[in-house]
């Protein structure tokens, strides 16, 4: 994912300024929204289970262990 952030000159003071990156949902955490949200709406609206996203992810050469697949649900949940 790519993000395209404008950066803002103060004509008086000569600085830039950016607006700041998106976090992602969790702490400490690599997938951003659009993942998370993509893997529980598989799994509980198109009953995909895990074991079955995590192949697909893996015959797309996406390197990720059923484990995290498995604790990113398991956050998702709770936090919500």
């Amino acid at each position: 994912m790519k993000y395209q952030r404008e950066v803002v000159r103060h004509k008086p003071s000569q600085t830039l300024t950016t607006v700041t990156t998106p976090l992602g949902l969790f702490d400490r955490s690599f997938p951003d929204v659009s993942f998370i949200a993509g893997l529980l709406v598989e799994n509980y609206c198109f009953r995909a289970p895990l074991y079955r996203q995590h192949q697909k992810l893996e015959s797309s050469r996406i390197a990720i262990s059923l484990g995290t697949l498995t604790h990113l649900e398991q956050r998702a949940i709770s936090e919500s």
